[in-house]
């Protein structure tokens, strides 16, 4: 199996260690695979049933679809007036999820050839994060800017959102992950640690015994439920 690292390097200004980064050996070496890529901003990957990979970018980047294992990429923006992808995800019938900084979500149902807005009840537009559970609920986690963020489902395939914030004390939600059981975990920032909820989004509770840093920014689950 392959493994894709986003790496941002020195943060102001060009350099060459920022980028796309490829290991085929468990991550014991690494190469950098950048070509195409005309911003190396990168936040965020997906992949799809046939192997496509998709990170989204910002900087005025968008999205960037590889075919070939990272070799080369193609921008893939029609339809994406929102270039700062900070999240992106694919639901079991391989439609792509964008979330943008700003403008907020949008929808491709076509490996990324054509993208449309799907804002319908989403309040808050600045996304950070996306998860997408065994049902194809769709849950999108936003800072707190414009007088709403927090936690936003969609049950229909991103047609429609509601808020699904009640118990998350601080709305600024920048990691998202489901465990097989279905139960929903939410990373926030300043200082507002880790949530979970176990109903769908209905209610959340905070779960931060031992966690000594209440600023997430990310969040993982292994095949056997430990969380990262």
């Amino acid at each position: 199996s392959r493994l894709y690292v986003a790496v941002l390097g020195h943060p102001y200004g060009p350099n060459t260690e920022r980028g796309v980064f490829r290991s085929t050996d468990n991550g014991d070496n690494w190469v950098q695979v950048n070509n195409g890529l005309t911003t190396t901003f990168v936040l965020s990957f997906t992949t799809i049933a046939s192997g496509d990979i998709f990170a989204g970018t910002y900087f005025g980047g968008g999205v960037f679809r590889s075919s070939d294992n990272g070799k080369t990429w193609s921008e893939k923006n029609d339809g994406l007036v929102a270039t700062d992808v900070r999240a992106i995800a694919v639901n079991a019938n391989n439609d792509i999820f964008a979330g943008t900084y700003g403008i907020g979500m949008f929808r491709s149902p076509d490996s990324g050839e054509s993208w449309e807005k799907v804002n319908n009840g989403l309040l808050a537009l600045y996304v950070r994060s996306l998860a997408i559970n065994s049902s194809g609920d769709i849950f999108a986690g936003a800072d707190f800017i414009g007088g709403a963020g927090g936690v936003f489902r969609s049950t229909d395939n991103g047609q429609s959102w509601i808020d699904v914030s009640n118990g998350v004390i601080t709305t600024d939600v920048r990691a998202l992950a489901i465990n097989s059981g279905g139960h929903i975990f939410a990373g926030t920032y300043f200082t507002g640690g880790a949530f979970r909820s176990t109903d769908n989004g209905q209610s959340w509770t905070p779960v931060n015994n031992g966690l000594t840093c209440g600023n997430i920014w990310s969040l993982a689950i292994n095949s056997t439920g430990d969380i990262f």
